[in-house]
């Protein structure tokens, strides 16, 4: 029995232990339960701060968008004024050739002399044979106005070289085939000097040159008279012939039309030598329906004289001003000769591509479109002149001829060729 007080001590020191690993079981509970807590608050406060930071990147992009939105506004709207800058520079300029081309015009005409251009040095006028295609102009022009044929084959071909100079504008303004200064085609009255016009002068208008008591005539019956129309131009160079008394002093009349001997003497040589050249008995002398114009040269009378603008070309103050792009080029010139290449204001290169039928590149003739990939597929498009050459609107140059032969149209130029029938 004794044993039992220090059995009795064991047990006490027993469930002693057991209550204090309770308690310390219990604690390494609560502490672990502590630090969990403490984990989830560090984490939460970090979740809270991650969140703020969200926020204020998501503001932050939201207002650099803005800034990006409004600096990009301000960049096309500079670019806007540049082009327009740009434009208004060139126009000026224009202008300002136009007024110092005057000035010296009107010059020698007060000094009583003809301002004799390169451009006449220029022109090819050995050729002793007068191209099939122009007789029924020059027929029309003697049968008429009384001005043998033969005369005005040789103004032509002193002029323009059979309308084959790359331009058919001298500098000092004259203009087409047959090279008439503005105002004496369209009249005097609209001189602002030097023989030149105001730009906002329709030269074409009939009721213009009717008021202006101009010599332009619509011989070919078209509603307008175009000196660059070969049917119209020499028709109204025989006018000015026999209104100059060319029948009584065929010199005279001459020397108006250019105030200079030796380019009387030269069209009196070069006349003769052509007088027995056709037999005119068999030439047909239709004139009516456009015939003449070729939708390849038309163009020519804006080469130096053009500006390219995207999306230009497509209103009547545009197209009298010279601003074209490609396409609109294209539809101008196939306008001329009376193939309407769907609506002017709508017209696109992918529009243009849909048109005519295709034809293989070593197929092409003059007159087809040719199509390169320039800023996107299909472009850019011209009218193809034959030899690897092509007419259109480009960006650099305005209209002018192109070759696509070698260098960047080469390399652009992606195959595609379509024939308008006209």
């Amino acid at each position: 029995m004794n044993d039992l007080p220090f059995l009795s001590d064991n047990f006490a020191g027993i469930n002693e232990d057991i209550i204090i690993k309770k308690n310390v079981k219990n604690f390494n509970f609560v502490e672990d339960l502590n630090r969990d807590f403490t984990y989830l608050m560090e984490k939460q406060t970090l979740l809270n701060e991650f969140s703020d930071l969200n926020e204020q990147l998501q503001q932050q992009q939201e207002a650099s968008s803005k800034l990006i939105d409004a600096l990009k506004e301000k960049e096309d709207t500079y670019k806007e004024k540049k082009e327009k800058l740009e434009l208004k520079s060139k126009t000026l300029s224009k202008d300002k050739e136009m007024i110092e081309a005057a000035i010296t015009n009107e010059n020698a005409r007060v000094n009583g002399e003809r301002f004799e251009s390169d451009f006449y040095q220029k022109s090819i006028t050995s050729s002793k044979e007068v191209p099939e295609e122009y007789m029924p102009y020059y027929l029309y022009g003697e049968q008429t106005y009384n001005i043998p044929w033969y005369y005005l084959a040789a103004i032509h071909a002193v002029e323009t070289s059979f309308s084959t100079h790359i331009s058919m504008e001298s500098s000092v303004g004259a203009i087409g085939p047959m090279q008439f200064m503005p105002s004496s085609w369209v009249g005097s009255k609209y001189d602002i000097g030097g023989g030149l016009v105001a730009e906002d002068i329709d030269i074409t208008d009939l009721e213009t040159i009717k008021r202006g008591n101009g010599f332009g005539i619509d011989a070919n019956n078209d509603g307008k008279a175009d000196p660059w129309n070969p049917a119209d131009s020499i028709a109204s160079a025989a006018y000015y012939l026999a209104s100059h008394g060319f029948e009584n002093n065929k010199e005279k009349a001459i020397w108006a039309y250019n105030h200079a001997d030796w380019y009387v003497d030269k069209v009196i040589k070069l006349a003769e030598s052509f007088k027995f050249q056709k037999d005119i008995s068999t030439i047909d002398l239709n004139i009516n329906n456009n015939s003449g114009i070729d939708v390849t040269t038309v163009g020519y009378k804006w080469i130096n004289n053009s500006y390219y603008v995207f999306g230009g070309g497509r209103s009547k103050e545009d197209i009298s001003r010279g601003y074209f792009d490609c396409s609109s080029f294209v539809h101008w010139a196939f306008e001329q000769v009376g193939v309407t290449l769907g609506n002017r204001t709508g017209v696109t290169t992918d529009t243009l591509k849909e048109m005519g039928n295709a034809v293989n590149y070593e197929a092409a003739k003059p007159g087809d479109l040719v199509f390169f990939d320039t800023y996107k597929k299909d472009g850019h498009v011209g009218i193809y002149l034959g030899e690897g050459k092509f007419i259109g609107a480009q960006s650099s140059t305005g209209v002018a001829i192109a070759d696509m032969s070698n260098g960047y149209w080469n390399q652009k130029f992606n195959g595609r060729v379509k024939r308008i029938s006209h």
